[in-house]
């Protein structure tokens, strides 16, 4: 039996790519994964991170840091430099990948996409398995990075609020 009401039908599946850049270094180098990772412009102690790895979160290394200031934080931090044409193969990859669960309407940046559900999909139950669907749709063995698996699969209810597709937790941006 279905419990969705129209107060908590599910409008959109935003998908929130955190840590893009340093996922899509550490997918292509695995001697980079699980390690502290951020991703620079320019290497040089003066360049802030663009991008920082799960493991370089964890010593409170953010977007905007400086190297030096990230050294300081985690001695063994790892900077490498940005390389955007990667970046952009991995976001049509994962977009392709998307596209054979539901179609993508809005593209908010290189790693936050939406979907727009209609009709069944919009109930909270079918949200959540699309959701899951779009995870497994961008497994490795597709030769689409591992990404999914770690980042946020959001749906939006008709109030606008964000809720993740394992937790009831408010927050996000509007698609």
């Amino acid at each position: 039996m279905n419990s969705s009401t129209a107060d908590d039908a599910v409008q959109w599946l935003f998908l929130d790519l955190n840590a893009f850049f340093a996922s899509c270094e550490q997918q292509e180098n695995p001697a980079l994964r699980g390690r502290p990772v951020i991703v620079v412009q320019t290497p040089a102690e003066s360049a802030v991170a663009i991008a920082a790895s799960y493991a370089a979160k964890a010593y409170g290394i953010k977007t905007g840091t400086l190297v030096r200031e990230a050294r300081r934080l985690c001695p063994a931090v790892i900077p490498v430099q940005a390389n955007h044409r990667l970046y952009t193969d991995y976001h049509e990859r994962i977009l392709k990948a998307v596209d054979t669960c539901l179609p993508v309407e809005k593209i908010c940046s290189i790693d936050e996409m939406a979907c727009r559900l209609m009709g069944t999909e919009r109930q909270v139950p079918a949200a959540r398995d699309l959701a899951v669907k779009v995870k497994r749709a961008a497994r490795p063995g597709r030769r689409v990075p591992h990404l999914l698996d770690r980042h946020r699969a959001q749906y939006v209810s008709r109030q606008g609020r964000f809720r993740p597709a394992k937790t009831r937790r408010a927050g996000g941006h509007h698609p």
